[in-house]
C-alpha cells in the first residue's frame, strides 16, 4: 500500500448517514418486497400452535416466556369485537406480521456498523424475501417479536464492539434478556453472539473494540450467561421432553436445510470461507456465532425434539455471511478490498430470485403451508345434525371454528379429541346410532 492510501477512519460510536445509492437502493426494494408479509394474511387456516397462542395469551400466567403472551393478549383484546369473541385470523397475525415487517430495515440497522451498508441492505433484501420469515411473519406466534430483539441486541452490541460505547453492551444484553422471555430458545443466540466474539479473537481477528473495559463487561456476561443457564435451562428441557418426546439432530439438520434452503446455506458457508482467508473479524465472528448456534441446537435435540422454527432469530445471520463479499473497503481493514464485481451481483440476484421463488410458491401451491382446518371444520358446520359427533385431531382448532365466542379454545367442548393418546375413544360412541365426523 502505498504512502499516499487514506488511513481508515478512526472508529465512531455513531455510524454514518446512508450516502451509497446502491445500499439505499437496495434497502427500499428488501422494505417494499418486506410487505409481503401481509398478503393473505387472513386467508390461512389457523393451526393447533396459533390456537395455542390465543389460549395462552389470555391465560398468560405461569408462562416460561410471559413477554410474548402478555403482548399479545393485550393486542388480542384491544382488537377483540366488544360484543364478545375471538379474533379472526388476520387480527391473529396482525401483530407479528407488523413485527416481520420491521425485522428488515432492523436486520440493516443491526449490521451497518460492523458490515457496511452495502451488506447490511442486501441482508435486510435476503430477509424480505426468504420464505421462512414470510411464514412466521404469519403466523400468531412470537418468533418475529423475538427476531427483532435479537436484531436489536446484536445492533448494540456491535455499535459497542466497532465504536467505543461500553453502555451499549449492557443495553445489548438486556435485549437479548427480552428476547429469551419472548421465546426461550433465543437464548442461543446470545450465547452465540458472546461466543463468536471469543472465537474470533482467538482466531487473531479480534473486534477492534474488544479491549479494556468492554472486553471485561463481556466476560461478566458470559459467566453470568452460563450461570443463568444452568439454572433455568434443565426445567425447560424437562418440559420441552414430555411436550414433545425425544429428539434427534437429524430432525434439526432436515428442518433447517429446507428453512434456510440451501441457495442461502451455500452462499453463507462461501461468506464464512471468504471472511476466514481474509482473516475478516466480523465475518469470522458472524461465521462462529452460527456454528456455535448450530451447535447448542444440536446438543439441545438430544433431549428433546427440536425442530429449525427455534433457530428462526438466526435468520439475518445467515443473511449477513451470505452478503458478505458485497462489503466495500471497511473501517477495520487495513489491507485493500475490491468493490465488488458482477459475480457478486449476480450471487445476490440468484439468492433474491430463489426467496422470491420460494414465496410464491408458499402463497400459491404450497397454501401458507397450512393444514386446510378452516374449510373442513366449514363444511361439518354447515352439514352437521344437532346429535352428531365429532372427533378432531387438532381440537383446539376445532374449537376456534365451532365456538366463535370462545377465546379459552384449549378447554375442548365441541368435539372430541382423536389422537394418538385417545385413539380408543371412538369405539365406545361406535355402539351408537350417532353419525360421527372424523
Amino acid at each position: 500500500m502505498s504512502s499516499k492510501s487514506t488511513p481508515p477512519p478512526a472508529l465512531s460510536g455513531r455510524p454514518s448517514t446512508l450516502r451509497d445509492p446502491v445500499a439505499l437502493g437496495l434497502l427500499v426494494l428488501a422494505m417494499v418486497l418486506g410487505t409481503v408479509v401481509f398478503v393473505r394474511l387472513g386467508e390461512w387456516s389457523i393451526w393447533i400452535d396459533e390456537a395455542f397462542t390465543l389460549n395462552d395469551s389470555y391465560w398468560a400466567e405461569g408462562r416460561k416466556n410471559p413477554l410474548g403472551y402478555r403482548l399479545f393478549g393485550l393486542f388480542y383484546r384491544a382488537m377483540s369485537d366488544p360484543a364478545g369473541g375471538h379474533p379472526d385470523e388476520f387480527t391473529l397475525r396482525l401483530l407479528p406480521a407488523v413485527l416481520g415487517w420491521l425485522g428488515v430495515p432492523l436486520t440493516w440497522w443491526a449490521f451497518r456498523r460492523a458490515a457496511g451498508d452495502r451488506a447490511a441492505a442486501a441482508a435486510a433484501l435476503l430477509v424480505a424475501v426468504s420464505s421462512w420469515h414470510l411464514y412466521w411473519s404469519q403466523n400468531a406466534r412470537f418468533y418475529t417479536l423475538s427476531q427483532d430483539l435479537v436484531l436489536l441486541a446484536s445492533g448494540l452490541g456491535l455499535l459497542a464492539l466497532w465504536g467505543r460505547s461500553w453502555t451499549l453492551l449492557v443495553l445489548s444484553l438486556g435485549c437479548f434478556t427480552l428476547a429469551a422471555l419472548g421465546h426461550p430458545t433465543a437464548a442461543l443466540t446470545a450465547g452465540g453472539f458472546l461466543g463468536g466474539v471469543f472465537v474470533a479473537t482467538a482466531l487473531g481477528c479480534r473486534p477492534p473494540g474488544f479491549t479494556g473495559l468492554r472486553a471485561k463487561i463481556l466476560i461478566a456476561m458470559a459467566a453470568g450467561g452460563l450461570v443463568v443457564a444452568a439454572f433455568w435451562g434443565p426445567p425447560i428441557l424437562r418440559m420441552w421432553g414430555v411436550a414433545k418426546g425425544g429428539g434427534t439432530p437429524v430432525h434439526l439438520v432436515l428442518t433447517a436445510g429446507f428453512f434456510v434452503t440451501p441457495v442461502l446455506g451455500a452462499a453463507a458457508l462461501l461468506g464464512g470461507y471468504l471472511a476466514l482467508r481474509r482473516r475478516d473479524s466480523f465475518g469470522v465472528m458472524a461465521l462462529a456465532m452460527l456454528v456455535l448456534g448450530m451447535v447448542g441446537a444440536a446438543v439441545v435435540s438430544l433431549f428433546a425434539r427440536f425442530t429449525a422454527q427455534y433457530l428462526f432469530a438466526f435468520l439475518p445471520w445467515f443473511a449477513i455471511l451470505s452478503t458478505w463479499y458485497l462489503r466495500r473497503p471497511s473501517q477495520d481493514d487495513l489491507h485493500e478490498q475490491r468493490e465488488p464485481g458482477p459475480v457478486a451481483w449476480g450471487l445476490l440476484a440468484l439468492l433474491t430470485l430463489s426467496g422470491l421463488t420460494t414465496q410464491f410458491l408458499y402463497l400459491t401451491t404450497r397454501a401458507g403451508e397450512r393444514p386446510h382446518w378452516r374449510a373442513a371444520y366449514r363444511y361439518v358446520w354447515n352439514e352437521r345434525q344437532d346429535d352428531d359427533l365429532i372427533f378432531g385431531m387438532a381440537a383446539p382448532v376445532a374449537e376456534y371454528y365451532l365456538e366463535p365466542k370462545k377465546t379459552a379454545v384449549s378447554d375442548v367442548t365441541a368435539v372430541s379429541y382423536l389422537d394418538q393418546w385417545r385413539a380408543r375413544r371412538p369405539e365406545h360412541w361406535a355402539r351408537t346410532v350417532r353419525r360421527a365426523w372424523f
